[in-house]
């Protein structure tokens, strides 16, 4: 189960995954993410920072 543990080595938290994201990306979650509320609140604290997301 070599893939298990590569998998858990790729988890981040809402916050880490929203510092990823530079101004003028397009953020498009996919049909299997399943907390996308999360996600939007760790977007929206960089919203000062961040322009055309």
């Amino acid at each position: 189960m070599q893939f298990v543990n590569e998998y858990r080595q790729k988890l981040v938290s809402a916050d880490v995954a929203a510092q990823a994201v530079k101004s003028g990306d397009w953020v498009d979650y996919g049909q299997f993410v399943c907390q996308t509320q999360v996600v939007d609140e760790a977007l929206a604290k960089r919203k000062d920072e961040l322009q055309d997301v």
